[in-house]
This record gives structure tokens, sequence and C-alpha cells, in this order.
């Protein structure tokens, strides 16, 4: 969080290691702007003119089994 804090940071990105998941923080007028992306999809970069695709950050990125959420006891 402390990044957000930099006046000169316009973009931020989190990438899951366990699933294919990144979450695109954006700086605008208003504020921060939050999105995530999930399994496939791209997203632009402004600030380094980039776009980049799931597929290629995950390329080569073996995901560990999905965890089976817990079931409530009974």
């Amino acid at each position: 969080m402390a990044y957000l804090t930099l006046a000169s940071l316009r973009d931020y990105v989190v990438v899951d290691q366990d699933r294919r998941r990144v979450d695109v923080y954006r700086r605008d007028g208003n504020g921060w702007q939050a999105g995530t992306l999930m399994d496939s999809g791209a997203f632009e970069l402004g600030c380094l003119r980039l776009h980049l695709s799931l597929e290629a950050i995950y390329e080569g990125v073996e995901m560990p089994p999905a965890i089976a959420e817990a079931e409530p006891p009974a």
C-alpha cells in the first residue's frame, strides 16, 4: 500500500503466483481504479506503452492444482 502514496506512480500490478490472476491499479483524476483479470485477458500499462496478456505473463509457468474451498462443518 505504501507504493500507492508515490505521486509519480501511475500503474501498479500484482501478479498471483498460485493462480492465473493479475490485479491492475491505475491512477486517474479520481484516485486509484482497480481491475482484476483472471484466467485470460490483457491490459495496457500506459506509463510504459506496454500491452501484456495473461498468456504471456504465465507462459511456461505450471500452476499448482486448484485448492478446493473447505466446506463448513455440519
